[in-house]
């Protein structure tokens, strides 16, 4: 008797371990992995150095923000405008030749509007400046302004300017927007290594501490490099390049990593 016991036992722990080793396999199926290599900067220029001076100067921010900015274009010949906050006109504006004027963006307590002359036409890769972007403070009604702007913070407080020239050198500036705000020490202008014609689609990261633009040549041979300027170190970083076209910066992700095509 108890010898079939005993060999009863040992039929039921074979059962049970053939069952668990059964379910195992099931639940946990062997899948194949996808690996990444993660990208590395391929070029960094140093040696510059960026002080931040004193504190930034935010606009004023009202409880409860009941104006809107409007533009409205006087007479025919779009070249003369007013902006209006709520129902009063806090900026007007004339230029010589047909122009067009829009919001551009707007943060708390600010909106951004940007003045273009109108019907530029040729081989633009990545646009120009914006002539003159006005800075209004939605409480206050007050205007600050700058010329040549390509890029405003998040924050509203720096612009990015760009210029390119003949010899094939594209320069990039950075200030702060408006005057009476602390100023943030920078080089006057950095010039790209590389021989670029053009420069442009510049993004701040959202909390201002660095920036990404591209850089090209064309339209007889088309090549593209995207760059990050890191404002605390001041390097440069090169983060993709392309021999057969141009890239295009669309911003940043939260993250901090370039989105790029």
């Amino acid at each position: 008797m108890k010898k079939i016991f005993f060999i009863l036992s040992i039929a039921i722990l074979i059962v049970v371990g053939f069952g668990c080793q059964s379910q195992t396999l099931t639940t946990n199926p062997i899948q194949s992995k996808t690996e990444t290599t993660p990208v590395a900067p391929i070029n960094v220029i140093t040696g510059v150095e960026i002080v931040p001076a004193g504190d930034w100067v935010l606009p004023t921010t009202c409880e409860k923000i009941e104006n809107n900015v409007a533009i409205q274009t006087v007479g025919e010949m779009s070249d003369s405008f007013k902006i209006n906050l709520g129902n009063k006109t806090v900026k007007e504006v004339k230029v010589d030749g047909e122009h067009s004027m829009a919001v551009i963006g707007q943060m708390l307590g600010m909106a951004f509007v940007a003045l273009d002359p109108s019907g530029l036409g040729g081989y633009i890769p990545y646009g120009l400046n914006h002539e003159v972007v006005y800075g209004v403070d939605l409480c206050s009604g007050a205007v600050i302004e700058a010329e040549n702007v390509s890029s405003i913070s998040d924050n509203g407080v720096l612009l990015a300017r760009v210029s390119d020239d003949n010899d094939k050198q594209v320069k990039i500036e950075i200030e702060t927007f408006g005057e009476g705000r602390s100023p943030f020490t920078t080089p006057k202008e950095w010039i790209i290594p590389g021989e670029w014609q053009y420069i442009g689609n510049v993004h701040f990261f959202a909390d201002s501490s660095k920036l990404a633009f591209a850089v090209a040549n064309g339209p007889d041979v088309e090549n593209s490099v995207v760059y990050v300027l890191d404002l605390t170190s001041g390097k440069f970083t090169e983060q993709a390049s392309k021999d057969d076209g141009h890239l295009y910066v669309d911003g940043w992700t939260a993250s901090g990593e370039v989105i790029y095509r």
